[in-house]
């Protein structure tokens, strides 16, 4: 039987190469014999409705042609869909500005060994996080880190900003007017009330620029990775941001890390969460993990 498989790509990401690399994948795949149609995102969510329609016309694999972005809503659309037909494996071809999900799985970036492992490749199950009806793949968190997030999706950064450079350039524009949040923590791993830097339900270890928020995390491990950083002053809050793309960060006395399998926040103010780099929900709210919730396609290492 042959391979029916859909492409979901933004073709703006990664400079225009999202939409280079699926025509390349495509032709790949097609020269050995599967079916392959693409679907060319415009505006955002659409990844999640191309997905469901692909589904609905037997696509028996899909692909996210992006970043943590398509991915999020590739997995969404995977995870809505009414389909009759059986669950589709996920594949991702990672050409985004952020691709941590695809990293902390070590997915190659080439298409073509991207063709290669669709049809030699196996199949893995791994976890998801969850908040409501809406399902992330790498981290969600509020404070600082969201805040930076809301700067960087609006346009705030100079456009020849991209990647790690533009969330610097954001976290120095927003951190003078910061104003530490007040939450209220709840899970199996304990209970906290105060004021914050960040809190961070982790999936993967690095979310973002290429932030190790969670060394350690795993999503394969049914769990989630809490970082909670407790407010501290400014200046010294400079001091351990830097140490936050080695790991090194959670061995400041501010800083804890927990696993969890569910967590609930609630705020004095409302608050919205970020997750793959889009805002999906506000306090309060329930993080929860839903332990290997879908299949995706890996190498053999």
């Amino acid at each position: 039987m042959k391979e029916k498989f859909a492409i979901i790509t933004n073709p703006v990401a990664g400079h225009g190469q999202g939409e280079q690399r699926a025509f390349a994948l495509r032709t790949h795949l097609e020269k050995r014999g599967s079916e392959v149609v693409i679907y060319k995102t415009s505006i955002r969510g659409e990844g999640r409705f191309w997905t469901g329609k692909a589904l609905e016309t037997g696509a028996t694999g899909i692909i996210a042609c992006g970043g943590d972005g398509t991915v999020h809503e590739v997995i969404n659309g995977i995870k809505a869909s009414k389909s009759n037909c059986e669950e589709p494996v996920l594949t991702i071809l990672p050409t985004g500005r952020c691709n941590n999900f695809a990293g902390s799985l070590k997915i190659p970036k080439d298409p073509f060994l991207i063709g290669d492992l669709l049809l030699n490749g196996f199949s893995k199950r791994v976890d998801l996080g969850r908040i409501g009806d809406t399902y992330f793949a790498t981290v969600a968190a509020l404070g600082l880190d969201s805040a930076v997030a809301e700067y960087v999706d609006e346009g705030g950064p100079p456009t020849f900003l991209k990647g790690t450079m533009s969330y610097l350039y954001g976290l120095m524009a927003i951190l003078p007017k910061f104003r530490f949040p007040s939450v209220t923590l709840t899970g199996n791993y304990g209970f906290f009330q105060g004021p914050v830097v960040l809190v961070a339900a982790a999936n993967t270890d690095s979310y973002g620029g290429g932030f190790q928020i969670a060394p350690g995390a795993i999503q394969s491990d049914g769990l989630l990775d809490i970082c909670v950083v407790r407010k501290i002053p400014k200046l010294q809050l400079l001091t351990i941001l830097p140490r936050v793309f080695s790991g090194q960060h959670i061995h400041h006395e501010s800083v804890s890390l927990r696993a969890t399998d569910e967590m609930t926040i609630e705020s004095e103010d409302t608050l919205w969460i970020w997750a793959d780099g889009e805002r999906i929900a506000a306090t309060p709210a329930t993080i929860t993990i839903e332990a290997s919730a879908i299949q995706i396609k890996v190498p053999k290492i």
